[in-house]
């Protein structure tokens, strides 16, 4: 039942649609319709059209018994030199392939330069941090060696300390044995 009311008003929308259109027909037939003006400003564009037509045809004729001519020119002129004008052609053609392909090689060893020359730099950057890690690892090795030479001197001075430590001991066990020999003799005296 809510659909019946929304069709009669899309009816009735279409009808004044159509009523507006048919209004606006008069006007736009007025408007599809040439004016003498504009039907001889027609008149004179097809004729200029038809005049080129006509001259792109002459010309493509007149081009085409060009390409002839000089297609027979060409043979004419090999022709009058014969088998010597033919051999420098054929010299000719070979020289040219001959330089390309020194191009093509050209550019190829280009290439290859550019890219060698980013690998020197490579390697030149990369020798650089070898230097540097050299000289860090140098450094560190003298340190170490220095430390070694201050331990060793060190150790050499505990030694020299332990074994007059162990000559005074020496020492002192003698007296001591002394001492105890004496004691014990007048223990047992």
């Amino acid at each position: 039942m809510v659909q019946i009311p929304k069709l009669s008003l899309e009816v009735s929308s279409c009808d004044t649609t159509r009523e507006e259109l048919n209004k606006r027909l008069p006007e736009l037939r007025t408007q599809c319709t040439l004016s003498d003006i504009d039907s001889n400003k027609l008149i004179e564009l097809n004729e200029e059209v038809r005049k080129c037509k006509a001259d792109m045809s002459a010309c493509t004729l007149l081009a085409s018994e060009l390409e002839g001519n000089v297609e027979r020119l060409q043979q004419a002129i090999l022709d009058a030199g014969g088998t010597k004008l033919k051999r420098q052609q054929d010299i000719c053609d070979k020289i040219v392939q001959d330089l390309n392909n020194r191009t093509k090689e050209l550019n190829s060893s280009k290439v290859r330069l550019n890219s060698l020359t980013k690998a020197v730099q490579k390697a030149k950057k990369a020798r650089e941090n070898c230097t540097q890690d050299l000289e860090k690892s140098k450094d560190v090795l003298q340190a170490k060696k220095d430390d070694f030479k201050k331990l060793e001197n060190e150790a050499l001075e505990v030694m020299q300390a332990y074994e007059k430590v162990q000559a005074i001991e020496a020492e002192k066990r003698e007296a001591l044995q002394a001492v105890t020999k004496e004691s014990e003799a007048l223990k047992k005296s």
